[in-house]
């Protein structure tokens, strides 16, 4: 058979003249009519595709075909959802992206499929309907707007109804998505990330993470995972494999209370980053080992009544694990009716148990293990006398419904082998009707045969989702928990949803097929007009909305598209009423009516069903409508939304009210058209000053101008509980900064009134900053501060207090706002933590000043390192760039700039430099001169001298290529040939990360290293810039002005501090000299002369100095001083002065913290 005579709906024509705009839609899939099955063979899955879950199968199919010469046949034999995944596809946040596919579903009606959109690093969204048994193929649709956040897109196709040991079939041809894509370089995708295990984590479960990573323009260069314990800062690991575009990393195992945290980082050739959203999980004591339900409730003893089939294991204690699949939605009872519940561990028959008095309530999907006695109360099973509970997780997806006909299970035999086996498990009865009352509010029910069932309404009723049942009437099916009360076995719905009258089969078209278009028309008042404007039109959808009180006119949606599937239908002649929920035929005329898409002309109306679910409530803000006719506010006309956090701000007395919500300083208009002549309004009346938590509606484009009309967006609510009154929070600032001397900025956490904003007085220090002058930034989300001469390097924090939000909500209590004031020496920055690694301001945002001693000529494009002269040690750092747009600053550039302190592969680094807007070049000034240091020196202090530009003067050999352990090296070895013969690890690792052309031979000679220090790929080593930093004796190394010394350093060991106090003072008892005289190259009146020793700078060595090293370091003095006719030889390039900071040198003679060497 060939697809193409399978399918009778002609599909989507998507060749059309398509505007030049920001967000062009492309077809992004390419291999979504599974025609491509090279990398796996015909036993798939097909290229591109992956198989997301265990016990599911797509295979190349050649006959059943609906286009081209294969489409997917894919096979299942479990329960519970499974997928199929396309790889991970990049995207822009807020942007509309829309699919549709061809489904051949010809199996039973729990069987079935749909669309499902996975966004990263948040987010997710498909349609509220399923595939249906068709003849043929069969089109779906389904839209949704991306998450502001989003980065990429999965495309899921999940499967359900499938049993266990029997194999289903649906074929699936022909699957597009299209919408808007980054341009330019496109991140890397990073898509599903999953933990195995997925359940509860316990101290022996080695826990492993998967992870989609996708680059469709380019490679992945870094994948790392990031893990966290106990908020103690996260530590980086590299994928264990990589299998096609999955990337397996180890987590491991951790103890009991363990709190873990985890995300996914990728990098592309580009240097473009993407991040997953943050996982977490609790390690929590190991569950004890339990009982499957099958073994407590199975019996092959009959019994006698009242006790039929009683379980073996009746009046024993139990541990059992499960999940909730049903309870007594009533409130109160005692015990309370949430805590009487039905669990259920498999969905093989004898698998679900009662559940009576739990210790604590639950909802269905929780998954739980529970203790207790097992008790039958009048022969059905219970479990009772509850002493332990663990509730792991919620929202689990519930068991696919055991399907049986009343002649498989119905009311009339009192004790059944064949009915018993379903007690407490979730069952499904089809093409049920109603026919009389049973008493106690139960009804009798037959399909069609010559046996009846009781649905019974214990469960559901009281609840705030209860059924309504009505004798004559035929449910596509009853659902619900079998129960066996009063020596019958009997059905029991939960919810209303457990009772479904499926629709007669709609023969129109979608209204996604009307609405759809790449058109924006000619004007605002032809605002991307449907494709059928001016015909009539067949097609179906669930009523939404309808006007209250007058006229017939309603809005209609597609039951699984929540963008480019609603319409108004604008007709008085339907004739009955239609009611909420309905699904509904029509045929009319498409009518654009000032750039509104409306039904009109209404000459066939046929109701096809009715309580039927409504789409999903698509949540939106503002922000989402304020660009008038256009591309990304079109997808939203006539849909039901959702927005958040709404204010109204005025009234045009007729009705419309301007609402603002936190995304935007902007507004739009509410009406009151659809309740305002009706009896269910709100209570009070939206008036000026109303806030709500949320606004339902349905959303209008009003294109008329003039005469009491204004062009532009509306949201119409429909009755009283589609406004939520709100629940007020403060504004709170997320984040300072200092950007210099004299400024701040502050950031809060939504759009802010600048009434308030920029009054002075309303901010302080805890330090007592002088706060002068306040000016809002343009978005309402910063404020500008002028304040007086701000110390350096000082922890404080910024309180405001009387400030309001554009919604009127106001700080009636001081809030606080961290920040570090003036210029923060680049040693703090680097100065690690208690861990001996991490950065003690590690997540902190500081304001930084030095000279750039390597550019992204000389490194990785990203890469610059920034030195100051606040050390050493400690005194150098990577900056990364990636955001940065403008000029990037250049070796010798003296430049401010604004970052936050992150750890990157446990290498400090400063980030978001995009973000804060503040990279300050002040002049250009000779190339920086390296620090000059020994192997040994760098050995023993590896943290310290991180980030510095350094050069050793030793001649060295090259003595291992492959100093790393992995089969990749990313540097080689060299052993300094004086003594001690110390060696370490020079970086290598061309093109990108180094750019020498140099290349190593085992047994070469090196005089004179020179380069950064950094810890790269568990090691540190010494990076050079360029070819001239080998052999760099001659240019470092040499007699240059001045002396090689740091004042202070009286023992030569890197760095000023209370040891070398103690080294001049045996020095001036006899002891050893300092190792350095600068007599010569200084000529002045003493020899030897120990500059270093000369901190006060009186061209002499005395006891005078050590009283003023002393001063010194007990804060009574500013700073070492020295001799002016011998200064150091090594003098920071001008320009970068600022206040000294001297840790202290650190020396370690344990295992460094940082890899091994």
């Amino acid at each position: 058979m060939q697809k193409n005579l399978l399918w009778l709906i002609p599909a989507i024509c998507l060749v059309m003249w398509i505007p030049a705009m920001a967000q062009t839609p492309h077809q992004i899939l390419t291999n979504g009519g599974f025609e491509s099955w090279v990398i796996n063979g015909d036993g798939g899955p097909p290229d591109n595709w992956n198989l997301g879950t265990p016990n599911i199968s797509a295979i190349k199919e050649r006959d059943l075909i609906r286009s081209g010469t294969a489409s997917a046949l894919v096979k299942y034999d479990s329960s519970g959802t499974l997928r199929v995944d396309y790889q991970p596809v990049p995207v822009i946040g807020s942007a509309t992206y829309a699919c549709s596919l061809y489904v051949y579903d010809n199996n039973n009606s729990t069987v079935r499929m749909r669309p499902w959109f996975f966004f990263s690093p948040t987010g997710s969204g498909g349609p509220g309907t399923y595939s249906v048994d068709s003849a043929g193929y069969k089109l779906y649709t389904y839209s949704m707007a991306a998450p502001a956040s989003a980065t990429s897109l999965t495309l899921q196709l999940r499967f359900y109804g499938g049993t266990v040991g029997q194999t289903d079939s649906i074929w699936v041809d022909d699957v597009v998505l299209w919408g808007p894509q980054p341009e330019g370089n496109a991140p890397p995708a990073v898509g599903p990330t999953v933990r195995i295990p997925a359940g509860p984590v316990y101290p022996t479960d080695n826990v492993i993470v998967k992870s989609t990573i996708v680059d469709i323009d380019g490679l992945v260069v870094d994948d790392t995972l990031f893990y966290q314990l106990n908020g103690g800062g996260f530590i980086p690991t590299l994928e264990d494999s990589i299998t096609g575009n999955d990337y397996w990393f180890h987590v491991g195992t951790h103890p009991i209370g363990s709190f873990v945290e985890f995300y996914v980082l990728a990098v592309d050739d580009s240097s473009a980053r993407t991040q997953s959203q943050t996982f977490s999980y609790t390690v929590v004591n190991p569950a004890p080992s339990y009982t499957p339900i099958y073994y407590l409730q199975h019996t092959t003893n009959e019994g006698t009544l009242p006790n039929c089939f009683p379980g073996d294991s009746a009046g024993t204690t139990q541990v059992v694990s499960g999940i909730v699949v049903g309870r007594f939605e009533r409130s109160g009872g005692s015990p309370a009716y949430h805590s009487r519940l039905f669990l259920q561990d498999s969905a093989i028959p004898w698998s679900g148990l009662y559940v009576y008095g739990a210790p604590d309530t639950v909802q269905v999907g929780d998954s739980i293990t529970i203790t207790g006695t097992i008790n039958e109360y009048f022969a059905e099973t219970e479990f009772l006398n509850i002493t332990a509970m663990t509730k792991h997780s919620s929202g689990h997806a519930l068991f696919a419904p055991i399907g049986l006909t009343c002649a498989q299970y119905n009311s009339q035999d009192s004790c059944s082998v064949d009915f018993e086996p379903y007690e407490g498990m979730i069952i499904q009865i089809n093409n049920l009707t109603l026919t009389s009352e049973a008493g106690f509010g139960d009804f009798w029910a037959n399909d069609g045969g010559t046996d009846s069932v009781i649905v019974m309404d214990d469960l559901s009723t009281g609840g705030t989702d209860s059924c309504v049942f009505t004798i004559g009437q035929t449910y596509s099916y009853v659902r619900g928990i079998g129960r066996y009360t009063f020596g019958q076995y009997k059905v029991a719905p939960r919810f209303s949803s457990d009772l479904y009258v499926a629709p007669a089969q709609c023969t129109g078209g979608s209204i996604f097929d009307v609405q759809f278009t790449f058109d924006p028309g000619s004007d605002t008042v032809d605002c991307w007009p449907s494709p059928d404007s001016g015909q009539f039109v067949t097609l179906c959808g669930i009523v939404t909305a309808i006007t209250q009180g007058t006229y017939s006119s309603f809005y209609l949606q597609d039951q699984n598209n929540t963008t480019w599937g609603g319409v108004y239908c604008y007709d008085y002649s339907v004739g009955s009423p239609v009611s909420l929920g309905d699904y509904v035929q029509l045929t009319g005329r498409v009518h654009e009516y000032y750039g509104w898409t409306e039904i009109d002309s209404v000459s066939a109306f046929a109701t096809l069903g009715s309580g039927q679910p409504l789409p999903d409530t698509m949540v939106i803000t503002v922000s989402n409508l304020v660009a008038m006719c256009d591309y990304t506010t079109e997808p939203y006309e006539d849909i039901l939304v959702q927005i958040n956090n709404v204010a109204v701000t005025s009234d045009n007395g007729f009705g419309e009210m301007w609402i603002r919500d936190s995304s935007s300083p902007d507004s739009i208009r509410i009406d009151s058209d659809l309740w305002q002549y009706g009896t269910n309004q709100p209570s009070p009346l939206p008036a000026p000053g109303s806030n709500y938590d949320w606004v339902v509606g349905v959303v209008k484009w009003q294109g008329k101008q003039g005469a009491g009309y204004e062009r532009g967006w509306f949201i119409l609510p429909r009755f009283a509980s589609d406004y939520h009154q709100t629940v007020f929070t403060e504004p709170e600032i997320a984040e300072v900064w200092s950007v210099n001397s004299t400024t701040l900025v502050a950031r809060f956490d939504r759009v802010m009134r600048p009434a308030e904003v920029e009054i002075p007085g309303n901010y302080s220090t805890t330090h007592g900053l002088a706060i002068t002058g306040a000016v809002i930034s343009t978005d309402g989300r910063m404020v500008t501060l002028t304040t007086g001469a701000q110390p350096n390097n000082m922890v404080d924090s910024l309180v405001a207090i009387n400030l309001c939000d554009v919604l009127g909500t106001c700080m009636t209590v001081p809030h606080y706002g961290l920040f570090h004031s003036g210029l923060t020496p680049i040693s703090s920055i680097q100065t690690p933590a208690a861990d001996g690694d991490t950065s003690q301001f590690y997540g902190d945002v500081v304001t930084f000043k030095g000279v750039i001693v390597s550019d992204s000529t000389m490194a990785h494009p990203t890469n610059l390192w920034i030195n100051d002269q606040s050390g050493p040690p400690y005194n150098g750092v990577l900056i990364y760039t990636g955001g940065l747009t403008g000029y990037i600053p250049m070796m010798g550039d003296t430049t401010t700039m604004t970052a936050r302190v992150e750890e990157y592969f446990r290498a400090t680094e400063m980030t978001s430099l995009g973000t804060f807007n503040n990279v300050v070049i002040h002049g250009s000034g000779p190339e920086p001169e390296p620090y000059q240091v020994t192997v040994a020196q760098l050995n023993a202090n590896r943290e310290a001298f991180e980030g510095i530009l350094v050069t050793v003067c030793d001649s060295f050999e090259i003595t291992n290529l492959s100093p790393d352990t992995g089969a990749i090296q990313y540097g080689f070895m060299v052993r300094s040939l004086t003594t001690p013969a110390d060696s370490f690890i020079v970086h290598r690792q061309p093109p990108l990360h180094t750019r020498y052309s140099y290349v190593p031979v085992a047994g070469a000679h090196i005089r004179g290293l020179t380069g950064v220090y950094k810890f790269q790929r568990e090691r540190f080593r010494l990076s050079p810039r360029r070819d001239s930093d080998f052999n760099s004796f001659d240019t470092w190394c040499g007699a240059g002005p001045g002396c090689d010394y740091i004042p202070g350093d009286i023992n030569n060991f890197g760095g000023a501090n209370g040891i070398d106090v103690t080294y001049g003072v045996a020095y001036l008892k006899g002891g050893n000299p300092p190792p350095i005289d600068c007599n010569p190259p200084c000529a002045v009146a003493y020899d030897p002369f120990y500059a270093a020793m000369d901190v006060n700078a009186t061209c002499s060595t005395n006891g005078i100095d050590i009283t003023y090293f002393v001063a010194y370091l007990k804060g009574l003095q500013p700073s070492l001083l020295y001799c002016d006719d011998c200064p150091p030889a090594r003098m920071a390039a001008p320009g970068t002065e600022i206040p000294s900071i001297k840790p202290s040198m650190r020396v370690r003679t344990s295992t460094p913290t940082k890899g091994a060497e």
